[in-house]
């Protein structure tokens, strides 16, 4: 039986119309716009091997056409799978977006680096972004964990000099913990990002800040006690530091002009001896360090004693 052209052309013009019809169908049912619209979308790198890192482009462009809220999240990645150590041309793929008719994707491939993984331990630094307030200092900055592991390949860990986190203190006057992201640094001080991966990537940082205290050094007077047995006598005391520093409320310290040592006993010593000793405490006040060395010289009657 010969089929008629006349009626496949006019089956085909069918075809097309009832397929417009079904998706202004669908747009209107998802209150969509028909439109094209053109968005540069971060590109993700997906079943990555164990031991590789990736090194490739970070954004493409992708092209949507059909109706879509403008508000659809468009993902665009490469798949790794089964990759393992070289160069590669691979194709990027975009995700279904609800509404789209068809996407195209710019660049739709990719040249992708995958190498091998070293790995260091770095012990937590930090760098204070902003300081405390006026009449606040920084006391102590405590890292939960207080290091981590930077993995990467060879070339890339090798500029990472440092892995440290940014304090923004400007409204802290007191202790406060938060979690702070980290970030690894090369020798001037800049961040490394690409090629390698910390972990963890965040940690618990306790900082302590206190009102600022007031400094000033001060002379260490050794306090002696008790007496040499008879025929001795202390020909020179020695101090080692000969003065200390203290911290404490700027009135608190500012009368005094030295500070003793705990007692130091004669009792039965006939020789030049050396004795490490607490300086004694104040009250509100900070000493540094809190102990001295201190040497009594003693010289016996039967020697010459020097002047």
């Amino acid at each position: 039986m010969a089929v008629n052209p006349g009626n496949n052309l006019g089956l085909k013009i069918i075809s097309v119309l009832l397929a417009l019809l079904l998706w202004a169908y669908i747009a209107n049912q998802n209150q969509g716009i028909a439109s094209q619209h053109t968005t540069g979308v971060s590109l993700r790198y997906t079943n990555l091997g164990e031991g590789l890192v990736v090194s490739g482009p970070e954004r493409v462009a992708v092209k949507l056409w059909g109706s879509f809220r403008e508000t659809a999240e468009v993902e665009a990645y490469v798949d790794l799978h089964g990759l393992g150590e070289g160069s590669y041309l691979l194709p990027v793929r975009v995700q279904n977006v609800q509404g789209a008719m068809f996407a195209s994707v710019q660049p739709d491939k990719v040249e992708v680096s995958l190498k091998r993984t070293t790995r260091h331990e770095f012990k937590l630094g930090y760098q204070v972004a902003q300081s405390p307030p006026p009449g606040y200092e920084l006391l102590d900055v405590v890292f939960v964990p207080d290091r981590c592991l930077v993995t990467g390949d060879e070339y890339a860990l090798k500029q990472v000099k440092r892995v440290i986190s940014s304090l923004e203190l400007g409204n802290t006057k007191e202790s406060t913990t938060s979690k702070v992201r980290l970030t690894a640094i090369d020798a001037g001080g800049k961040p490394v990002q690409k090629g390698i991966r910390i972990t963890p990537e965040q940690a618990e940082a306790y900082t302590v800040v206190v009102p600022k205290l007031a400094s000033k050094k001060v002379a260490v007077n050794p306090i002696l006690q008790g007496k040499l047995p008879e025929g001795s006598q202390v020909q020179e005391v020695r101090v080692d530091p000969a003065s200390i520093t203290l911290r404490g409320n700027e009135e608190a310290i500012a009368y005094i002009d030295e500070v003793g040592t705990a007692e130091i006993s004669l009792e039965g010593h006939k020789q030049t001896f050396s004795q490490e000793v607490a300086i004694q405490e104040l009250q509100d006040v900070k000493t540094y360090p809190s102990r001295v060395l201190v040497e009594v010289i003693i010289a016996n009657n039967s020697e010459e004693v020097t002047q």
